[in-house]
């Protein structure tokens, strides 16, 4: 390693410390940028993170809600939300697919409020893919939201240069 020059490690560290720092909130104040609209640096891994550290403004993708009976499948426009860990769906969609609640997740908002939120199973295709993924049943008004978990269920990525969703390589360690 050059002189200087850090570690992979050590510059994926200093980019996950950074978000939880002040220094972030004085670097976007200095700069204008708006954090809405950043990729969450510690989703990011350290080979994509220096093109990726400019903001990109947020992009929809359509999805496919499908029915847990009979109904109709729905297909709505989504904004992609790396921020948001599960997809959230306004409780009228999913109670429509026949969607019921299985349990309570604890939630931080944008605003720094918690809330306690049903959660709810659906079935989801996205550029030409299927998952099961957990929803976050948000209120009547609330946007649907693609979350990073159903991306990662659904094997896609954010190529935030082109604002769109590309198929991704997964990883697999198998243990020894």
């Amino acid at each position: 390693m050059k002189p200087g020059a850090q570690s992979s490690a050590d510059l994926c560290d200093l980019m996950i410390g950074l978000v939880e720092k002040p220094l972030l909130r004085a670097v976007l104040r200095e700069t204008g940028a708006d954090p809405v609209r950043c990729i969450p640096i510690s989703t990011l891994t350290v080979a994509a993170a220096p093109a990726a550290m400019t903001c990109m403004g947020p992009f929809k993708v359509i999805i496919t809600l499908l029915p847990s009976g009979a109904n109709e499948p729905r297909r709505l426009e989504a904004l992609v939300d790396t921020g948001a860990a599960y997809t959230v769906v306004p409780r009228p969609i999913l109670q429509a697919l026949g969607c019921q609640p299985h349990r309570t997740q604890r939630v931080r908002l944008a605003d720094g409020r918690a809330e306690e939120w049903s959660v709810a199973q659906v079935e989801l295709e996205c550029e030409g893919r299927r998952a099961t993924t957990p929803a976050l049943v948000g209120p009547a008004e609330a946007p649907v939201l693609l979350g990073a978990t159903t991306l990662e269920e659904l094997g896609l990525g954010i190529d935030s240069l082109n604002r769109r969703l590309v198929p991704v390589e997964l990883y697999f360690a198998p243990g020894s």
